[in-house]
């Protein structure tokens, strides 16, 4: 995700697409208003004729040119995406240590 401040302004899954300036990552935790809902269902309808495949993100980001979407950076958030194996694996060892580690801090 690339940010001007704490505004949105690109978002993708090559990381390496967005330059050195990447400020985080979506955790696909979402809190959308009633008004950038609307900008992004005008953006799916005309992205959608030339991608069919759209994820909503897509329509996020370019909704955030009409709609201001601020986003909130999470330091040192731990969590993990599982979708296959590779990311259940990684959750295993190396998220589910870190969690581990947290729980047994005096104070926790």
């Amino acid at each position: 995700m690339k940010t001007a401040g704490e505004r949105l302004v690109a978002m993708s899954k090559d990381r390496d697409a967005l330059g050195a300036a990447v400020a985080g990552e979506l955790v696909g935790i979402s809190r959308i208003s009633a008004g950038l809902f609307e900008a992004m269902l005008v953006e799916c309808e005309r992205l959608f004729h030339e991608k069919p495949m759209l994820d909503y993100e897509e329509c996020l980001v370019s909704a955030s040119r009409h709609v201001p979407v601020q986003c909130l950076l999470v330091p040192a958030l731990i969590w993990a995406e599982i979708d296959d194996l590779d990311h259940l694996r990684r959750a295993r060892n190396t998220i589910y240590p870190r969690l581990a580690e947290l729980e047994t801090r005096p104070g926790a």
